[in-house]
């Protein structure tokens, strides 16, 4: 009899339930509910989470009524028609607006390394060396994208966020501002070191700086309301060699004003002690 007890216990532990995930099936009966308590009705029925940001589903509400619906069917369903796409990660789901993440890496091109050998015999740059040393051009400025297309609908003007770091200690760098050359504007970051602007929608050339670190310069696409973070590298400032020289020739009396006030008024008393020869040779030291 214990052994047999003993083998139905092994029966029902050897092989642990799957873990809940985004194909998850519960039953779901909520009516306009915001998106966030729905979120952690989700949460409690299968213990996956859903991340975003909340100004993205700000005035969402949730209305579904079903007995057997797997959970990233359910959020595809109070998100429709919203912009917004869920994707899976991490046994989770991350919503992003107008946009899912990658599934895959891309695929690898071949062709991209191939060597090309010029006319005179000599070895050509592959087009990947190419778009690398490219990049690395003084004069190249860097695009920063800030929001998503068609998010902005009929703004005149969106509101971008952003956040800079050092990039050495990831500390907040309190301070550094961003200036937009275009419309000689700029602000700076607060003590967390994040900071925001309103700003038409449109293409700008910004400009991070900040005391003791290199400046960076980017050209800004704007296409709605966004985020974005940037970190910042120290500076390092050569100096000259300094060489200290001493001369022990030199007369004191041009080092100090206060001994050559002495020295002159000492001479001018002589006269009544030394005839004019000895005042010659005083003055002469």
């Amino acid at each position: 009899m214990t052994k047999l007890l003993l083998f139905i216990n092994l029966l029902f532990t050897s092989y642990p339930a799957p873990a809940a995930g985004p194909d998850t099936l519960i039953s779901c009966h909520v009516s306009k509910m915001p998106f966030a308590g729905f979120c952690q009705f989700i949460y409690e029925e299968s213990g996956v989470k859903i991340y975003y940001q909340d100004s993205w589903v700000e005035g969402v509400t949730v209305t579904i009524d079903s007995e057997r619906i797997s959970v990233k069917s359910a959020v595809e369903l109070a998100l429709q028609g919203t912009g917004m796409e869920v994707s899976t990660w991490n046994n989770g789901l991350v919503i992003l607006p107008g946009e899912k993440l990658p599934e895959e890496l891309p695929r690898y091109n071949a062709r991209q390394t191939q060597t090309y050998t010029s006319a005179e015999g000599g070895k050509m740059l592959t087009q990947s060396e190419e778009r690398y040393l490219t990049g690395r051009k003084a004069d190249v400025t860097q695009v920063l994208q800030i929001g998503k297309k068609g998010l902005s609908g009929t703004k005149s003007q969106v509101t971008i966020r952003g956040r800079i770091t050092d990039q050495e200690t990831g500390e907040p760098v309190i301070g550094a501002t961003l200036f937009i050359e275009q419309t000689k504007s700029g602000t700076s970051t607060d003590k967390n070191g994040f900071l925001s602007m309103v700003i038409k929608p449109g293409s700008y050339t910004g400009v991070f700086a900040y005391m003791g670190m290199e400046s960076k310069k980017y050209q800004l696409e704007v296409l709605s309301d966004g985020d974005f973070s940037e970190e910042m590298s120290k500076k390092v400032i050569q100096m000259k060699e300094v060489v200290v020289l001493g001369d022990q020739q030199m007369n004191i009396r041009f080092k100090d004003a206060g001994l050559e006030i002495i020295f002159v008024e000492t001479i001018q008393e002589i006269p009544t002690m030394m005839g004019e020869r000895d005042i010659l040779k005083v003055s002469e030291m």
